[in-house]
């Protein structure tokens, strides 16, 4: 925590809120501030505050959280995983292998702080944190800088991003990523004649379900017909009369000079 500098602000009363969502149903939390509104130096309070080991006490003490009730409740409780996404992009060819098989760096971490937990030849993150909490019964606080990488770097790749269904598809999903709150999303979902490439299924009754398919290099009306050729709506008839079907095509050879130029194109039907 950078106390000396002259332009220091104290946000440590910021503990005072994080701690009461410690392990509640609100305990994911997601900062969401413009770049260089402080979101780092928060993460290194953060990291200083609950990281296991760390003899920060009386530094917390004097700053403003040490005047609130029980201030120290979750002072050094945690293993802290932090995590700076911008630095875990610029090596991993596949974003989804993130999770799967952390970079390397990670994993070294992991042996240093727990030399006595075999990690295997091939380690997940998630096995790896698994292993850690059963053998120390501590639980971990994940700390991850950048996250909205991710979607900057769907953003600034532009045409090179969507090169296959299969990215078009994260591409969406990263897209409706805040439709999970309301919807339980099934990627390639067997019909008994074929897969629909994404499929929303509402958690509350009332709301539509939702088939999407994606075509590549094809128009989006290609991608109805296939929904409607191969009856994919039969898979979902529970939710007939309140189905939404959507054609999503990318062509990424589309002309930037012609007429009302896009790479996209987009259909919806209701069933």
């Amino acid at each position: 925590m950078p106390l000396k500098g002259q332009s220091y602000v104290d946000k440590s009363t910021m503990l005072s809120f994080t701690n009461t969502l410690v392990n509640t149903p609100q305990r994911y939390l997601c900062v969401s501030r413009p770049h260089r509104f402080g979101k780092t130096t928060v993460l290194d309070m953060l990291c200083a505050y609950y990281v296991f080991g760390a003899d920060d006490r009386d530094v917390f003490a004097t700053q403003k959280l040490g005047q609130h009730s029980n201030w120290d409740k979750h002072l050094g409780a945690f293993h802290v995983l932090r995590i700076t996404m911008t630095q875990f992009l610029s090596k991993a060819k596949e974003m989804e292998k993130l999770v799967e098989k952390p970079p390397g760096e990670l994993a070294e971490d992991f042996e240093e702080a727990f030399p006595d937990i075999p990690l295997g030849h091939r380690p997940d993150l998630i096995n790896m944190m698994e292993k850690a909490y059963a053998r120390t019964q501590r639980q971990f606080v994940a700390l991850i800088d950048e996250w909205d990488a991710v979607f900057r770097e769907y953003r600034d790749a532009g045409n090179r991003t969507y090169n296959s269904e299969a990215a078009l598809s994260y591409a969406v999903q990263l897209a409706y990523y805040k439709a999970q709150d309301e919807y339980t999303v099934i990627p390639e979902l067997d019909t008994g004649k074929g897969y629909a490439d994404l499929v929303y299924l509402p958690k509350n009754a009332g709301r539509p379900a939702i088939l999407v398919e994606l075509k590549h290099s094809q128009d989006a009306e290609t991608a109805i017909d296939q929904i409607l050729r191969k009856d994919y709506p039969s898979r979902l008839e529970h939710y007939q009369g309140n189905l939404i079907l959507i054609g999503i095509s990318y062509d990424r050879s589309a002309d930037p000079k012609a007429p009302n130029f896009k790479h996209h194109s987009c259909r919806l039907l209701r069933a």
